[in-house]
């Protein structure tokens, strides 16, 4: 058997609002009520085969992360259901992204024929494994039970998490309580090479860009290591191209690279009365760029800790590097790129923005430092390659070569 973890838009939603198609998996009454007359058939357990149905990543930004369902086929009556913990209602695209932001989304249990779910898996192009479940009469029996109970109306929503309660741990949690907790017991043990945060960025890996806002916003509760196990394939497709890393280096070739010539050209200018207008202009657009962004993800991360119900986006490290009030470095930047020479402050201003910039960069080296030395549990490795540096060299070239203060007349 495999399983994948089911991990769709909660982080995404987090920062930015995008449209899903409506899903066409919402339950109806009949079909609800021919679900639970299959369930509580007790007698004749060998004429039902239970199956589990792992669905690979998709091609859209909501679907790279896979999906689990349960397929029931029932010969006494003729029935084959696929049980599906992944519908929900979309309804107001902005109260949906808003909902999912502060964690309160409900997802439901649907049920619907086995031929439609193979019309949707061919129509999304995914591939499909199905390993039928050796069970015996008991076990089919409590699972069908608890299927069955999980079908009424009162039952069928629940508070979707997107890591720890989801469309994978659902299933998996009716099979292990319907094999009396075997299937912990033997695989407490087993631990994958991944975390959560290698899940979620392989899974990102057709969307460059994605990775990075995914890997940047969660914290160290997805350097967790789940249960992985291999199955067998029922519909094959092939898997979306992969960028692995495109949007990092993409950042750090045009956003970083640049700072080169212009740290070497404007140490050489910095004495100069009248500095190369073109070159301050330059460095000051490309600061911007980079402190505006910082600016934006610290008060993200800041406003997320305070008011989001998921808690994979509290106590970010990342803060250490980006923080809520770099809208005053952005500011500074801005004025250098708009003025194109460095900024003439007050003596006071002038002493409060340097101290300012060199707190920050002992604060933001910092972050790496406590990785190594095992204090920061959260995986910034990336974030310290391809982000940091760029962001310490702007901070340190206002320090050194972007402010001087004004002169007393």
């Amino acid at each position: 058997m495999k399983f994948l973890f089911c991990i769709p838009l909660a982080l995404v939603l987090s920062f930015v609002s995008i449209t899903l198609p409506k899903s066409g998996l919402f339950v109806e009454t009949a079909m609800a009520q021919e679900a639970e007359t299959v369930n509580s058939l007790a007698n004749d357990m060998d004429q039902v085969d239970i199956y589990l149905h792992t669905i690979d990543v998709g091609n859209m930004v909501y679907d790279n992360f896979g999906h689990t369902a349960i397929r029931v086929v029932d010969h006494r009556n003729y029935s084959d259901l696929v049980y599906n913990w992944g519908t929900f209602t979309f309804g107001n695209p902005i109260v949906f992204a808003f909902d999912f932001y502060k964690g309160h989304l409900l997802y439901a249990l649907a049920a619907y024929p086995y031929a439609a779910a193979v019309r949707m898996y061919r129509h999304d192009t995914r591939t499909v494994w199905e390993d039928k479940l050796i069970l015996s009469p008991s076990e089919k029996e409590t699972l069908l039970a608890r299927l069955a109970w999980n079908m009424r109306p009162e039952n069928r929503e629940y508070s979707y998490q997107y890591f720890f309660d989801n469309c994978s741990t659902r299933p998996r949690d009716y099979i292990n309580e319907a094999l009396g907790g075997a299937l912990e017991t033997q695989f407490s043990s087993s631990v994958s090479k991944m975390t959560f945060r290698d899940f979620v960025i392989s899974g990102y890996e057709s969307d460059p860009g994605m990775d990075v806002l995914l890997d940047f916003g969660m914290n160290s509760r997805n350097n967790v290591r789940p249960l992985l196990q291999v199955g067998t394939v029922l519909h094959e497709r092939p898997k979306p191209d992969t960028y692995p890393k495109l949007a990092y280096s993409f950042l750090l070739i045009f956003g970083g690279v640049p700072l080169i010539p212009i740290v070497f050209f404007l140490f050489l200018q910095q004495k100069r009365e009248n500095p190369s207008k073109v070159l301050y202009r330059f460095f000051g657009g490309l600061s911007s760029l980079w402190l505006g962004f910082g600016a934006f993800w610290g008060f993200m991360m800041a406003l997320s800790w305070a008011m989001s119900g998921h808690q994979d986006l509290h106590h970010n490290a990342n803060m250490l590097l980006m923080w809520p009030i770099d809208v005053f470095a952005f500011v500074i930047a801005f004025m250098i790129f708009i003025k194109g020479q460095p900024l003439k402050l007050s003596p006071k201003l002038y002493t409060f923005t340097r101290l300012y910039c060199l707190l920050h960069i002992l604060v933001s080296i910092s972050m790496p430092c406590l990785r190594m030395l095992g204090i920061i549990e959260q995986n910034v490795n990336r974030v310290s390659v391809f982000l940091l540096p760029p962001y310490v060299v702007i901070l340190l070239l206002i320090f050194r070569v972007g402010l001087r203060p004004k002169q007393a007349e």
